[in-house]
């Protein structure tokens, strides 16, 4: 049979060409047009986006302190880009305020934030007495008074401190500077060792002459006072407490205890003194 059809037998090469090169052109154009959409979006997100003002800022803040607020501290404005951003300075700005003990701030390519707060903590409290009433006032482990009034630390084992304050006490004030190391110590021993700093009832700060002073150390179960000086350890704290089981084993109570040169350098006997 003739004609046209060619049953069982390869198509002739001369009529396949076509179909395969309006094949290849379509593969081409596609091929063309990805590349295409896959070059803008790259220009979008590594160009254009970082460039524009933050698209999404996640803030795991602190109770009492807006997010306004924390981003304005930051140094942080509607219009900020992810470039401008930089995370220490940041950081650096956000530890500044009165209320944060320490910030995270972390970038997100590319155009996200993410900022982490932690609030301070008290680690001591003052009484301080205005118009005839007491008032705690409570400090971090840097000198900063975080709170003043209500029961923030009556029901924890942070000790009392006497001494520290000058004036009347302003929220985010700080205690002279002289006076810091001790809040540290006060900070590290009850983060290593509770028991140990529950076992001090009061730190009175007893004063020299050139911004001088030493630390007098009231124990909880002991009526004997501790002078010492003003480098308040683990090891110096654990020592005193031992030095006071033995004497009160030995039925001693004298009423004061000097460590101030690290070990016992001298004692005043209960009845030799009858003056605070």
């Amino acid at each position: 049979m003739s004609g046209d059809f060619y049953y069982g037998q390869e198509i002739p090469e001369t009529i396949q060409a076509p179909a395969r090169g309006r094949l290849g052109k379509g593969v081409k154009r596609l091929l063309a047009v990805t590349a295409l959409l896959i070059g803008a979006e790259l220009v979008w997100l590594l160009l254009i986006q970082p460039c524009m003002p933050l698209a999404r800022i996640n803030i795991d803040g602190i109770s009492g302190i807006a997010e306004a607020d924390i981003l304005s501290h930051g140094g942080i404005g509607p219009r900020t880009s992810w470039l401008e951003i930089k995370p220490e300075k940041v950081k650096q700005a956000l530890e500044t305020h009165w209320m944060v003990d320490s910030a995270s701030v972390e970038k997100q390519f590319p155009a996200s934030l993410h900022i982490k707060l932690s609030k301070r903590k008290a680690v001591a409290m003052e009484l301080f007495m205005k118009d005839g009433k007491v008032l705690p006032v409570f400090l971090d482990r840097k000198g900063v008074i975080i709170e003043i009034g209500g029961d923030y630390g009556f029901s924890s084992s942070i000790p009392i401190i006497s001494g520290f304050l000058q004036e009347e006490p302003r929220l985010g004030n700080m205690v002279p500077a002289r006076y810091q190391n001790v809040l540290e110590g006060v900070y590290r021993i009850g983060e290593q060792e509770p028991a140990l700093m529950s076992a001090v009832s009061e730190i009175g700060i007893r004063k020299k002459d050139f911004d001088g002073f030493d630390l007098v150390l009231y124990p909880v179960h002991n009526p004997i006072r501790v002078l010492m000086d003003k480098e308040l350890t683990e090891d110096s704290l654990r020592y005193l407490l031992l030095v006071l089981d033995v004497l009160e084993k030995q039925g001693s109570t004298p009423r004061e205890l000097d460590f101030r040169s690290g070990s016992i350098a001298s004692y005043i006997p209960k009845e030799a003194d009858s003056v605070e």
